[in-house]
């Protein structure tokens, strides 16, 4: 669950890598300020939801330990008027109208107590008495723990992201924690929140049979063998054709073609990992993490200098990610030029 994701000029979220996809709002002419991102082994496992969805607003529907759950991804603007936004509402409503569990990670802009914050504006503190009386009426449970804050700017720090659940939620998640890590890739002012969720058996690793491989010789064979020993259940239709008898064979023949095909073509598992693209070499990583300690450091001086090193080490760090781009791609071109100007062998 992301909120103020980076989106390009014509405001599209792209794949930071090939393993992960997006869910959010699509509109090019509005800014996207939340969305969810999910492993492509899990692709038939979420469903959007896109009649609660909003730019602000991603939700998507899911089963976790034979629960329905409705996961929210919400960026709440500090300059709304309502707090929850009416699209958070949606969703909570729906959740408890069908029975569902809730789970919702939200960039707040909310100011409490209740949630550990650490410093108090007007409109920071007004916003967390209208969202705390909303959570409070709802019924919601804040799974926010511990005094480490969600934000670090390096001017100031605060706890305004939140984890939001009700009953079914809450009985689903736990090990909630804010991973403040200096040695974690992340070049936001927003700390990474993470959790657990009760053992999944409906995330298992995802299998699948691909008919481009099958082999359909084998699938003849089996087949031919299997109606072959079948004989005796379509004669029966032959002599007498009632509709137990029709029936029976239908699903007999059906039967058989299942068999032949899972013969033929075995399961496949998609792996569930995230694997990183290959650009990413430890340079290009050990230079990310230089831009994130720069800005901080930046921010909490306000010294020239520090600005000036900090946008040289963008640039810098772009620079090495372009070279590396190239140079994986180049690598790519070399192994493949020799198989393609190979000539087939004759005959």
């Amino acid at each position: 669950m992301v909120q103020e994701p980076y989106v390009n000029g014509k405001n599209i979220i792209p794949n930071p890598v090939s393993d992960l996809k997006i869910f959010a709002r699509s509109d090019r002419h509005t800014r996207p300020r939340a969305c969810i991102y999910y492993h492509k082994s899990l692709v038939n496992k979420l469903w959007y939801m896109d009649s609660l969805s909003t730019g602000d607003c991603t939700v998507v529907r899911t089963k976790i330990d034979n629960v329905t759950v409705l996961i929210v991804s919400c960026y709440m603007d500090r300059n709304d008027a309502l707090c929850p936004p009416q699209a958070f509402k949606n969703a909570v409503n729906h959740a408890n109208r069908h029975g569902m569990a809730f789970v919702a990670g939200a960039d707040a802009n909310a100011q409490s107590t209740v949630w550990n914050s650490k410093t108090f504006d007007s409109i920071g503190s007004n916003r967390g008495e209208e969202l705390l009386a909303y959570i409070a009426r709802e019924d919601l449970i804040v799974e926010n723990n511990g005094d480490t804050p969600t934000f670090d700017n390096g001017r100031w720090q605060n706890s305004i992201d939140l984890t939001i659940t009700n009953k079914k939620g809450h009985d689903l998640l736990s090990n909630w924690q804010v991973m403040a890590d200096e040695t974690i890739i992340n070049s936001s002012d927003h700390h990474f929140i993470t959790f657990s969720c009760k053992p999944c058996s409906e995330f298992g690793k995802t299998k699948f049979r691909d008919i481009a491989k099958t082999d359909w010789k084998k699938f003849q064979d089996v087949l031919a063998d299997s109606m072959a020993s079948s004989r005796d259940t379509f004669k029966r239709v032959e002599t007498s054709a009632t509709p137990q008898n029709i029936d029976e064979a239908a699903k007999k023949l059906a039967d058989n073609i299942i068999e032949a095909y899972n013969s033929a073509s075995p399961e496949i598992y998609v792996s569930n990992k995230i694997k990183a693209p290959p650009w990413e070499t430890k340079q290009v990583r050990e230079a990310q993490a230089g831009i994130r300690f720069r800005l901080r450091q930046a921010r909490s001086t306000r010294a020239d200098k520090d600005w000036s090193e900090l946008r040289s080490h963008q640039a810098e760090c772009h620079r090495l990610v372009g070279h590396t781009k190239k140079e994986k791609s180049t690598d790519c071109d070399s192994a493949l030029i020799p198989l393609l100007k190979a000539k087939p062998d004759a005959g």
